[in-house]
């Protein structure tokens, strides 16, 4: 019907807010009608295709309105059902952006330049592409579609998903995927909504021991609050959101994302339970007008904080997208000051979570001169504020184009005993720490002790990128492998005797060979060092302490360990590796007599002490302390743990192996009696080894 159709275009345009100065329609033989409109702001036009079943329709303006808006208008007046054959109606439709437009005066893009188009509008791809809400606040504009695609043939046509094609049988449909946008921006799905918020939140605090007051910053939408809400520990969350009205809309029109009904004491909406406190202002504001003025101080009058009782035990940012520069602009001026102030917010073993946005790549470069300049200048700012241990990850199954990076820093770096914890540790902590549910299923959907396994060593593109820094980091060349061209001696080059330092110091190791200065000694042997993780060490000792009846075995294991191993703090504070070979032996060199040293222990700014020139009560320790943000030293844990020992002179046949003793000492708590024992050894006195095998020392 010609008419008709020419009436419904007429419409349509006048829907859409545009001008229509003239039309022509043409009948097509034998059936079929094409139509174009001349609009003030471009045109518009139709064609048919009776025997298919078709109209296709093509609306270009220049015009501001949206024309999103009027898709349902559009399904209305150019549907044409079959009575006999009942047939739904298929609308399938693209929103592309054409045409020459000047960047925005401000910087800021437009937002149908922004995710959603390349996301949902452009596709034609999608089986279902709804909008379900769109809402423009004071603050921001709020999107929400639900998608469900389908695939395509090899020659890029669509096709219906079957069970040849698609993991669905022919009983099941393709889930519906909501996807939320923030001024364009995709903020979630929620095909992704667990593996994201649960990767956001639940590594920050299952690395604090007892995290039971939370802010949480930005995330109006309650998915963060979600997943805080599990912890049973928690008794207070502090959600600070400027945007009312996103509260509401996310109530309304995004349920799943703050859900709480399935948990067992929490009330059915995240949002109204009864320990969260809603505070609707700018989060960086409240933070620096609260905590701004609290810096350290040797003045203990100054230390006093009258806001004390609420600092935080976990702050989660989810507020700033660190890669947008137009939201970075905004905070520019104010990001440091407010850093620090939510560095002072937190309690002494606090710890703070934030998105760093999509993970680098290989190729990339120095992040300090590419477009991720602003997220490398937040990342050295955590770093300068003070956090004493700074971790990245990454999870790639949070419904995004592609994988998302996390950071978490600890004010303390006691949160590495947890953050390092093993599979096992996690799914018994899972199980006291989470809160039961209705439906007696697990809280958590995604992370688990296998997960956070995965989020403990960072992406090989983060310590690529870390390596392209200028100047190169000190750990890029001493951290990422042994070099091919220095010679290894292995151990068949040495040989075990009674020490040349004396009786009392019981046995030595000689070398049967010239070794030049700078070679590998015995790094064939590194790998099968026997490795005691800080947990087991800590629940060996806490047994050895509180249990009366401790078993003679368990004495044997704790003294092996004290006398032949040496502790490390490169994965958490408190593990112990022990030589499974004869390097086990190597002895203490007396006053400053070492010929062997480890080149992770002694930097190139390192002091070099002896026993006879240290003063314990004014000298540190020989720790090598790497920055608190080091995916190198993350990725390469085990090498740097189990040591990197080379010739410090050159050592002639005959001549024994003597190490410095001194850097193995990684606590302060050992300093002392550690310096005092060597002293006594180097006198003529009993070594520790030598005593613990005679039987007259035991482990206290």
């Amino acid at each position: 019907d010609e008419a008709a159709l020419a009436k419904s275009m007429v419409e349509t345009a006048s829907a859409s807010g545009l001008t229509l100065l003239s039309y022509h329609c043409h009948s097509l033989t034998p059936s079929g009608v094409s139509c174009v409109g001349v609009l003030l702001e471009s045109h518009i036009s139709f064609h048919t295709w009776p025997e298919e079943g078709v109209i296709t329709l093509d609306l270009f303006t220049c015009g501001s309105g949206e024309l999103v808006p009027v898709l349902p208008l559009v399904q209305e007046k150019f549907s044409v059902v079959d009575d006999k054959e009942n047939d739904e109606v298929e609308m399938v439709w693209s929103h592309v952006l054409r045409g020459f437009r000047p960047p925005a005066k401000d910087g800021k893009k437009r937002i149908l330049e922004n995710d959603i188009a390349n996301v949902v509008l452009r596709r034609l791809d999608l089986d279902v592409k709804r909008e379900v809400a769109s809402v423009t606040t004071s603050y921001q504009k709020i999107d929400i579609f639900d998608v469900s695609g389908v695939l395509t043939n090899e020659r890029g046509l669509r096709q219906p998903l079957t069970l040849q094609n698609s993991s669905f049988t022919n009983e099941q449909k393709p889930p519906i995927n909501r996807m939320f946008f923030l001024d364009g921006f995709l903020q979630s799905t929620s095909h992704g909504l667990s593996a994201y918020y649960e990767a956001l939140v639940h590594p920050a605090m299952f690395a604090h021991e007892y995290p039971s007051n939370v802010a949480i910053l930005g995330a109006g939408e309650g998915a963060v609050l979600r997943e805080v809400l599990k912890h049973k520990s928690v008794t207070n969350v502090k959600l600070l959101d400027m945007d009312e009205e996103m509260v509401k809309v996310a109530k309304q029109y995004l349920p799943q994302w703050n859900d709480c009904s399935d948990l067992v004491g929490r009330a059915d909406c995240c949002l109204d339970d009864e320990i969260t406190d809603l505070v609707y202002e700018d989060a960086l504001a409240w933070f620096t007008n609260r905590f701004d003025h609290f810096a350290p101080s040797d003045d203990e009058e100054a230390k006093d904080d009258p806001f004390d009782d609420e600092k935080f035990d976990v702050v989660i940012m989810n507020a700033i997208d660190l890669q947008y520069h137009y939201d970075y602009a905004k905070v520019e001026g104010t990001i440091e000051t407010f850093l620090q102030s939510v560095y002072h917010s937190l309690t002494e073993k606090g710890i703070l979570a934030l998105e760093l946005g999509f993970t680098p790549s290989v190729e990339d470069p120095n992040e300090e001169i590419s477009t991720n300049r602003n997220r490398a200048k937040v990342m050295d700012m955590v770093e300068g504020i003070g956090f004493e241990s700074v971790h990245v990850y990454e999870e790639s199954h949070g419904g995004m184009n592609q994988p998302s990076s996390f950071l978490v820093a600890c004010k303390s770096e006691e949160c590495r005993y947890y953050w390092h914890s093993n599979p096992a540790t996690i799914k018994i902590n899972t199980y006291y720490r989470i809160l039961p549910t209705h439906s007696r299923e697990s809280a958590l959907h995604h992370f688990d002790g296998a997960t956070m396994k995965q989020y403990q060593i960072p992406p090989k593109s983060w310590e690529t990128v870390f390596c392209r820094r200028s100047p190169t980091p000190a750990s890029c060349s001493k951290n990422r492998g042994y070099d091919p061209h220095t010679v290894n001696f292995e151990e068949s080059n040495f040989e075990v005797k009674t020490s040349s330092a004396g009786e009392a110091a019981g046995r030595g190791v000689f070398a049967k060979v010239d070794i030049p200065k700078g070679s590998y000694i015995g790094q064939d042997q590194v790998a099968k060092r026997v490795y005691f993780p800080h947990y087991t060490v800590y629940m060996m000792e806490d047994y050895h302490q509180n249990e009366n009846a401790m078993s003679v075995e368990l004495s044997q294991v704790l003294n092996y360990m004290y006398g032949y191993g040496f502790q490390t703090k490169v994965v958490a504070p408190y593990d112990y590796f022990v030589d499974s070979g004869v390097l086990t032996f190597v002895n203490h060199g007396c006053n400053g007599t070492s010929n062997i040293h480890d080149l992770h222990a002694y930097g190139p700014d390192s002091p070099y002490y002896s026993e006879t020139t240290v003063d314990p009560t004014k000298h540190a320790m020989i720790i090598t302390t790497e920055s608190a943000f080091n995916p190198v030293a993350e990725r390469h844990m085990s090498q740097i743990g189990m040591g990197n020992l080379t010739a410090s002179r050159d050592i002639k046949s005959g001549e024994e192996l003597f190490q410095n003793y001194l850097s193995f000492v990684q606590e302060d708590y050992y300093w002392n009696s550690t310096v005092h024992d060597l002293r006594a050894q180097c006198s003529g006195g009993k070594g520790l080894i030598t005593a613990v095998e005679e039987g007259n020392s035991n482990v206290s």
